[in-house]
């Protein structure tokens, strides 16, 4: 898989692969996710935007790849809400590097890999 260094990508995978035809800048994982993002991850420093997907999140911290996390506290508490991770046993220590307040009331919470 050939991806240029300016290529922007979306990445669709879990339930959606399969579903869907590549386009210029999406593609749909149909073999396996660490293979597919060790080869993304080719030539260092590239990085990759993952939003939502609480077993590909998983799967990503359990291998290591997340270096920073930004996540956002929003103002509705949703009782059970929503979990960021799901499946594995994994612990990885991340510091606190800057906090966002915005105007509708969500916080910007942003963390670096220690």
């Amino acid at each position: 898989m050939a991806i240029s260094p300016a290529e922007t990508m979306a990445l669709m995978a879990g339930q959606l692969s399969g579903k869907g035809e590549d386009q210029p800048n999406i593609r749909f994982v149909h073999t396996d996710i660490p293979t597919f993002i060790n080869d993304l991850k080719q030539p260092e420093g590239k990085d990759i935007w993952l939003i939502r997907g609480v077993k590909l999140n998983a799967l990503f911290l359990e291998q290591q790849w997340i270096d920073e996390m930004i996540m956002l506290v929003m103002h509705v508490a949703l009782g059970e809400g929503i979990p960021l991770f799901e499946g594995g046993i994994f612990q990885t220590q991340f510091t606190l590097e800057a906090v966002t307040k915005y105007t509708n009331s969500v916080a910007g919470l942003r963390y670096r890999k220690q």
